[in-house]
């Protein structure tokens, strides 16, 4: 039987004799040879009453067993100027997270830990590794931090109506704007028939992320 690290195996047997091994430790007592170095075959040998008799006992694969491959939490989306979140993904007991920077090779970011806060967007990578026998999933789970930038909007112009009753706005944004006065044509850029003496707040939005600007309505 292979120990839970890996390193070593042990044999049960029986035997009317009194036995030895070439390797680990016996006891003739539970019938059992144990602490032998995985690898190493052994010879055991049984006497009694000046009679002897050998066996030879090839040593088992102690090799990993499967470790699946980190459950991600979720990707993370998030505007610019907001405060980064961690990434998590969750494995099995007995198990930790290593987080890389590529999904082979790569840099070693963080040890041990199923969560993970980037400085930056990206995409991470997270590898389970059994704490136990230090077996590792053939594959790591891609987990995306996204930072979306926070929509631009500036006013180019405000012009009254012909009989001053109203006003219009020129804007530029990379957004899609609205206002909480006159009407707004996103393709025009401009926010018509707002009732004079009313300022107004422009909102734009884009990717989940948005600004405002507020405007004084001109004299």
């Amino acid at each position: 039987t292979c120990s839970s690290d890996l390193l070593t195996y042990s044999i049960t047997f029986s035997s009317n004799g009194t036995v030895s091994s070439t390797a680990g430790t016996l006891n003739n007592t539970t019938k059992v040879v144990s602490g032998i170095p995985t690898g190493t075959n052994v010879t055991l040998t049984t006497t009694l009453n000046g009679c002897s008799a050998t066996l030879v006992v090839n040593s088992p694969s102690c090799t990993c067993g499967v470790v699946n491959a980190p459950l991600s939490n979720g990707n993370q989306t998030i505007c610019s100027g907001i405060t980064i979140p961690a990434l998590s993904a969750t494995v099995n007991a007995n198990e930790t997270i290593d987080w890389y920077s590529a999904a082979s090779g790569g840099t070693l970011l963080l040890q041990g830990s199923a969560i993970y806060t980037p400085i930056t967007a990206g995409i991470y990578y997270a590898e389970a590794r059994n704490t136990i026998n230090g077996c590792k999933s053939n594959t790591r789970t891609a987990i995306t931090l996204t930072i979306n930038p926070i929509p631009t909007i500036t006013s180019t112009g405000t012009q009254c109506s012909a009989d001053l009753l109203t006003y219009s706005i020129t804007f530029t944004s990379n957004g899609t704007v609205s206002s909480t006065a006159g009407t707004v044509n996103n393709t025009t850029k401009v926010v018509s028939g707002i009732p004079t003496g009313t300022n107004v707040t422009l909102s734009t939005t884009l990717n989940g992320c948005s600004a405002t600007l507020v405007l004084n309505s001109p004299a």
